[in-house]
């Protein structure tokens, strides 16, 4: 899973469900990322957001399952998660300054879908 400016890049897109290890790296090259699996059935398109553009990671519509908090270009994460069989979405939802105003990563993309199958 490749983490960079402003995309979410999975190796696969699915997997066998039961414990599965997300090797996570921020490719930068600037900005720290930080690394949220979901479990949802609402369309990407349709997820709820917040009024500054970010994901409202506390919407019934979504499960969180585990967190990698912020973590800088170069890094690299593994977390080890059990995922049941379903839809599952992975995102960055960090924010930036950009000219006095808050903009955040998922806002721009770095959102992608995953299924556990």
């Amino acid at each position: 899973m490749t983490l960079q400016e402003c995309s979410i890049v999975p190796e696969i897109a699915s997997a066998k469900a039961g414990k599965i290890t997300f090797n996570v790296e921020n490719k930068g090259p600037n900005e720290p990322h930080e690394f949220h699996v979901f479990k949802t059935d609402t369309p990407v398109d349709q997820l709820p957001t917040q009024s500054d553009g970010a994901l409202d990671e506390e919407a019934t519509e979504l499960e969180e399952i585990d967190e990698i908090t912020e973590f800088n270009p170069g890094q690299k994460k593994s977390p080890t998660v059990e995922l049941e069989p379903g839809r599952y979405i992975l995102v960055c939802n960090v924010g930036e300054e950009t000219g006095g105003q808050q903009v955040r990563h998922f806002a721009q993309g770095m959102v992608t879908e995953f299924t556990a199958e």
